[in-house]
């Protein structure tokens, strides 16, 4: 599918459902309201289904919370993933998804396994700059609102533009939303520069407890769901711990692992000069060159162990 075949397919709907990915990130959801803004206003039935709770941060930007369901009153004529690289990372709704005649996915991850009847998937570092072309496309006229919503998710997958992968294309696309309205300073504020005293307690508990290997290359930080019980906190308030380790000088490669369950955990990874997608791949994840996920099971002491072999062949 190209741009100009979604939007000419989207504009002939008379109704879609949106989907995003488990542990929603800012571009999922960006990807998610723009979409379904842009339907809006064109007077057609839309909703956003969202397996997990967003994080509060995001709720200051996105003005209502997303079903966690599926509606089971409604038929759509379109079901939307966004932002999803594998019928995984749909979570739950997945298994209605899969069911379904009229499926579509857009996504950026290189890892995608195409899992709908119809795919758009390259490489841009935001799904959500593919989500501004095709409502460029549909003939939706960008407000602020829209231009808001939007830059978010351009921010946050680029890292505040500090990615490798980030062109021309993507600073001449965030610099378009600015025109049209898009608030930098207040974004970055809400989804950057807000944290709670429970959230920076429990991000100072984990930094001084990352572990590091191969002559400081591999830092790897442990979020403990008794921790999170304790500060009264769920997963999605610790998505950007990782980024932290990376700070570091001598670190090349950085993983959290967050013990969900005694012998199950999520990895997420991010690397400098490394394929971290490789590196995820060998546990059944995936995601970007230098963001990625999986997830592992076993004992926590085994995990590791497994982490700093996997890790140290790609160093």
């Amino acid at each position: 599918m190209t741009i100009i075949e979604i939007a000419k397919k989207l504009n002939n709907l008379k109704s879609a459902l949106i989907f995003c990915h488990v542990r929603p990130d800012g571009d999922t959801l960006s990807s998610a309201f723009g979409l379904y803004y842009a339907l809006k206003r064109q007077n057609k039935k839309v909703d956003i289904v969202c397996p997990e709770v967003m994080a509060p941060k995001y709720a200051k930007v996105f003005p209502f919370t997303p079903l966690k369901e599926v509606p089971s009153d409604y038929n759509y004529d379109c079901y939307i993933a966004v932002d999803c690289a594998t019928e995984e990372l749909m979570g739950k709704p997945y298994a209605f998804f899969a069911k379904q005649k009229n499926t579509m996915v857009i996504d950026h991850h290189k890892s995608n396994t195409r899992f709908a009847k119809e795919n758009y998937v390259t490489t841009l570092p935001a799904c959500a700059l593919y989500v501004y072309e095709i409502i460029e496309q549909m003939g939706v006229d960008i407000d602020e609102k829209l231009a808001n919503i939007l830059l978010v998710g351009v921010l946050t997958d680029t890292g505040n533009f500090s990615h490798s992968d980030v062109d021309d294309k993507t600073l001449l696309i965030a610099s378009k939303l600015l025109s049209k309205g898009a608030n930098l300073g207040k974004i970055y504020d809400c989804v950057f520069r807000s944290r709670t005293k429970e959230k920076a307690a429990l991000y100072a508990k984990v930094m001084a407890e990352t572990k590091y290997y191969h002559d400081g290359r591999l830092a790897i930080i442990t979020v403990k769901r008794e921790d999170l019980d304790f500060y009264g906190l769920d997963i999605i308030d610790t998505d950007d711990f990782i980024d932290f380790p990376m700070t570091v000088e001598s670190v090349e490669v950085a993983v959290s692992v967050f013990c969900q369950r005694k012998d199950l955990f999520r990895l997420s990874f991010r690397g400098k000069n490394v394929d971290v997608n490789e590196i995820a791949s060998v546990f059944g994840g995936g995601g970007h060159a230098r963001a990625s996920g999986a997830v592992l099971s076993g004992f926590y002491e085994d995990a590791i162990d497994k982490l700093v072999f996997t890790v140290g062949n790609y160093l």
